[in-house]
C-alpha cells in the first residue's frame, strides 16, 4: 500500500501553494527551484562508519537551494542514532531555508518503525514511492511528450 505524499500541516495538492507569480517588471526571483529533485540513495547499514560520507552528501544537497531533496532509505537495513541525527540536522537546515526533506521508505520495515517510534515522522515528508510514481503525481516532461 502506498503512503500518500504528506508534509506536516499540508494537504495533498498544496505543494505549489508557496509559489508566486512575478510582479510587473520582475524578471526573476532567486533561487529558482528546478523541477527535478536531488535524490540521495542510501543502502545497507547506516552507522558511525558511514555517517561522515552521508553527512557530506547531505550538506552538499542542503547547499543546493535550487532543488528539493529526496533521501531514498528503501534499501537501508539498519540506521543508528548518528546517521538518524545527520538526517534530522539536514532536515532542520532545509526547514530554515523554507524547504523540506522527503524520505522514501518502505512501510513496515525497521527504518519506518524507527522514524515512527522516535517521533520524527513529522519532521519529514514521507513517501513509499518516488514522487513521479506516487498516486496523484503529475507526469514528468518525458512522460508528457
Amino acid at each position: 500500500m502506498s503512503r500518500p505524499y504528506r508534509r506536516p500541516g499540508e494537504q495533498p495538492g498544496d505543494a505549489l501553494a508557496g509559489l508566486e507569480a512575478l510582479g510587473p517588471g520582475e524578471t526573476s526571483r532567486v533561487p529558482v527551484m528546478s523541477a527535478l529533485p536531488r535524490t540521495i540513495r542510501l543502502f545497507g547499514e547506516l552507522d558511525l562508519r558511514s555517517a561522515r560520507e552521508m553527512q557530506s552528501a547531505l550538506s552538499e544537497a542542503v547547499g543546493d537551494r535550487t532543488r528539493e531533496l529526496i533521501v531514498d532509505l528503501r534499501k537501508v537495513s539498519f540506521i543508528d542514532s548518528t546517521a538518524l541525527g545527520a538526517l534530522v540536522r539536514a532536515a532542520e537546515q532545509l526547514r530554515n531555508q523554507g524547504r523540506m526533506m522527503t524520505l522514501l521508505i518502505t512501510p513496515g520495515d525497521p527504518v519506518d518503525g524507527l522514524i515512527e517510534v522516535s517521533g520524527l515522522s513529522e519532521r519529514f515528508a514521507l513517501l513509499s514511492e518516488p514522487p513521479e510514481t506516487a498516486p496523484g503525481a503529475s507526469p514528468g516532461p518525458a512522460a508528457a511528450a
